[in-house]
This record gives structure tokens, sequence and C-alpha cells, in this order.
């Protein structure tokens, strides 16, 4: 069961980071910087944050490791404070663009 679910959880989230990557491909130029709010940004302000930590909670049911299992809750704090000051670096470039937009969708899920 654990081997299942861990595959799931790192097949769920490679799909989920490449759909990410696909939506932001043509916001990469500093000329061409814009919110991207389509694909599955459209439902998670972050979703490679939330795909990465799919990988990494699969990577734990896989390993069997307890070590692996017992960081994931430091692994997501990690994150988390990094999300929050990637989000304040977005509502500093885009204003109330972001705003609006940190309203309508939630932060990880």
């Amino acid at each position: 069961m654990a081997r299942a679910s861990g595959l799931g959880l790192i097949g769920c989230g490679v799909l989920l980071i490449g759909w990410a990557f696909r939506s932001v491909a043509g916001n990469i130029g500093p000329e061409e910087r814009q919110l991207v709010t389509t694909g599955p940004y459209a439902f998670s302000r972050n979703p490679m944050y939330v795909g990465w930590t799919m990988l990494y909670a699969g990577r734990a049911l896989l390993s069997n490791n307890r070590w692996v299992a017992l960081l994931l809750p430091a692994v997501v704090a990690i994150t988390h404070v990094g999300t929050i000051q990637e989000e304040r670096a977005l509502e500093r470039e885009f204003g109330d663009e972001y705003r609006v937009f940190r309203q309508n969708v939630r932060r990880y899920l």
C-alpha cells in the first residue's frame, strides 16, 4: 500500500510540476514578465511547491526510511517560509493584480 501511494504521489507531483512549467514557459524573459493565472495557477498560487512536496512525500513512502518521513514537516515549513517571501515579492512587482489573484486563488490546494 505504501509503495502504491508513494508512486501515486510521485506521479501526481511530476504531472503537476510539468503542467506548471508548461504554463510559465512563455513568461521567461524579463521583457515578457506577467502574472501567470492559467493552468494549475488557476487553482493554486504555488503549484510547483505543491508538486515538489508530493514528490518528497512519495519518496518518503517509497524509501521506507523514517528519517525522510520525519523530516517532511520541516520540508513543508521551509517551503512555506519561502512561499511567503516569494508572495511578498510578487505583490511588490504586480501590485493590485497580484492582490486580486491572491484573493481568488488558494495558496496551495
